[in-house]
């Protein structure tokens, strides 16, 4: 509950959600719209990007994809402050929206949220448990070596099915793909995305459709959710199966 000058922290958004709602993640899906934060901070202070966990997916047959959450969601940022601190606490301010939907109904919501930090010459040990419980369930840059390749499948030239191959560099067992999810581009739209875990590396098959106006983008980042972790020893590559791997990466997509 307090900060130092020059330090960094993470300010967390929950949400708890009524059984039978959900809200979205950063990409909501076929339809739906992600929460949406404006921070307000003294000048000096700098906000990071608004982390948003592994989503999971909700849809029926035949209905459209939505990508998000159930029973409760953490929002994390990272804030960087300034140097110099001249006063005892700071205000800090968030204006925040969001979107939840039920099986028959969606309904919009707002809420202005507001905080105030002490401001110690050293900032003291302090570990929240909310925020805690949260921990490595957000997507990091990719830690171990893999190759992933895009190459589109010929179709119509409005749209355009590209087939994505996941290889890990150096690793002979079966590497599997629990799940995976594009994240929001601005030029297109992902629809009918089919996992193939029939070959030894996974395939990602999506159909790309280019919004009016748009060319389809030259890449296109993705986050993907490993069942095991991959660790090296000084042998070999081998499978660690206590937690999650959850990475994301920026691959290109090669056009005809």
């Amino acid at each position: 509950s307090t900060i130092a000058p020059g330090s960094t922290f993470t300010l967390g958004i929950q949400f708890k959600l009524k059984p039978g709602w959900h809200t979205y993640w950063l990409s909501p899906g076929d339809s739906g719209e992600h929460p949406e934060v404006k921070w307000s901070l003294p000048a000096g202070f700098e906000v990071g990007e608004l982390q948003f966990p592994v989503p999971i997916q909700f849809s029926k047959p035949g209905e459209p994809v939505g990508y998000g959450y159930k029973d409760e969601v953490m929002l994390l940022a990272t804030v960087k402050a300034p140097v110099k601190l001249d006063v005892k606490s700071v205000p800090i301010r968030a204006d925040v929206t969001w979107l939840v939907c039920d099986e028959n109904r969606c309904l919009p919501g707002k809420a202005n949220l507001s905080l105030d930090l002490k401001v110690e010459t050293k900032t003291l040990s302090f570990k929240n448990r909310a925020l805690s419980a949260w921990e490595g369930r957000y997507p990091s840059l990719t830690h171990f070596p893999v190759i992933v390749s895009a190459q589109p499948v010929p179709d119509d030239a409005k749209a355009r099915i590209f087939s994505v191959e996941i290889r890990a560099q150096n690793y002979k067992g079966l590497f599997k793909l629990k799940d995976w999810y594009p994240y929001p581009t601005p030029e297109a739209t992902i629809t009918d995305i089919v996992i193939d875990q029939t070959a030894r590396w996974p395939t990602v098959r999506f159909r790309m459709t280019p919004l009016a106006g748009q060319s389809l983008p030259t890449t296109l980042r993705s986050l993907w959710v490993i069942p095991n972790s991959i660790e090296k020893d000084r042998k070999s590559t081998r499978l660690n199966s206590s937690h999650l791997v959850i990475s994301y990466a920026v691959f290109c997509l090669k056009k005809k």
